[in-house]
């Protein structure tokens, strides 16, 4: 006589669902670490590419470096000059040569927006307009850079740094990872969201960006990259409105407090009452060399 096939019950039914819901609660924050790591380990790889790319462009132009905004003092003017700003200037070092959209005009036109000058997190941000500011030639994702410039690489006076300017190459900042619309949404400022350089020493956007499992990518002049972790201050980012974690200043005055604004450039340290924080070892500039100007 052929026995009829049992099934499963109700109980045994949501035991197995608890099982795999335990499974799962354990596994997904495993999942997501491995996402995080995968994440650093790009970016990073990304700042090793534009290291190197800088390094081709200075054989190729007199040792000098590319600049870290879009337009440089010249006689006393500001002239733009698109061609020398560091996201255009490594394009042919990254085998970039143009705009990757025909339909773009004006400056947008000079520029390719390629994941390589990017960390992988800008790969999700919003292609289209979506913010009154914005027009159709200047998108979210465009204007969100994520991988920045250090904003001092550029002497007093304007004129371009070159390396042999450079001291302790290991610790000198070259590109690291900046604030963007993963951490602020969209700035009330076009101006303020669109900024290719960064500063650790001063507020606005340009500021570092804590997205790395606690620390931030950073690639040195000479070449390496890690990702570094230092203590951090909420700071007030521009005109967002918003705080986010952020890095100590490279300086402190006489008492110790970490100074984030009225530094003179043209000035030493010591002639400022300032000396080097202990909290921040890397290097981001030289007062009376390589500063803001």
């Amino acid at each position: 006589m052929r026995q009829r096939q049992r099934g499963m019950t109700f109980v045994e039914i949501l035991v197995v669902i608890a099982v795999i819901a335990i499974l799962l609660a354990i596994l997904l924050p495993s999942m997501r670490q491995m996402r995080a790591r995968a994440n650093t380990a790009k970016c990073i790889g990304n700042l090793r590419q534009c290291a190197l790319a800088t390094a081709s462009y200075s054989l190729d132009y007199r040792d000098c470096l590319p600049y870290p905004v879009t337009g440089h003092p010249v006689n006393g003017q500001i002239e733009n000059d698109e061609p020398a700003l560091w996201f255009t200037a490594i394009d042919p070092y990254l085998v970039t040569p143009g705009p990757d959209d025909p339909s773009r005009s004006g400056v947008a036109g000079q520029r390719s927006f390629r994941k390589w000058k990017e960390c992988p997190v800008w790969e999700g941000f919003p292609p289209t307009p979506a913010k009154p500011q914005v027009n159709t030639n200047q998108t979210i994702k465009e204007y969100s850079r994520t991988i920045k410039m250090n904003s001092h690489l550029r002497r007093i006076g304007g004129d371009f740094a070159r390396n042999t300017d450079l001291v302790n190459v290991s610790q000198f900042v070259l590109y690291a990872d900046g604030t963007s619309y993963d951490l602020i949404d969209w700035s009330k400022s076009t101006s303020e969201a669109g900024q290719f350089s960064l500063d650790v020493n001063g507020g606005g956007v340009g500021g570092i960006a804590i997205r790395h499992l606690g620390g931030a990518n950073v690639v040195f002049a000479d070449g390496h990259a890690s990702t570094e972790k230092y203590p951090t201050y909420q700071r007030l980012v521009g005109s967002s409105g918003i705080q986010i974690p952020s890095w100590e200043s490279e300086f402190v005055n006489a008492a110790g407090t970490p100074v984030t604004s009225g530094i003179d450039g043209k000035k030493s340290m010591e002639a400022q009452g300032l000396r080097r924080n202990s909290k921040m070892p890397l290097i981001w500039s030289i007062p009376g060399r390589l500063y803001r100007p």
